[in-house]
């Protein structure tokens, strides 16, 4: 039977756990809500950037593969809600 600082350890684990993945979710939809103000601005043209891509390359440090993703599923996203 486990002692009572074994259950206590995982349930802290699981408690930060639960934690991140709620604050994750809300990162995650305040970085869509930001992403669609990006595109529908269209940011990257007025600083010169070639393109979104590159925008979200150099601001955000994603990779063009990455950027290219999280464009892609924020746009699917956008389209379910609709």
């Amino acid at each position: 039977m486990p002692s009572y600082n074994q259950i206590m350890k995982w349930m802290v684990v699981h408690e930060r756990v639960r934690a991140q993945g709620k604050t994750q979710a809300e990162l995650d939809h305040a970085g869509l809500a930001l992403l669609r103000e990006v595109v529908a601005v269209r940011v990257w043209e007025q600083l010169s950037y070639a393109n979104v891509i590159e925008y979200l390359d150099h601001m955000l440090g994603y990779s063009p593969r990455v950027a290219y993703e999280r464009l892609r599923s924020r746009t699917r996203s956008w389209s379910c809600r609709s």
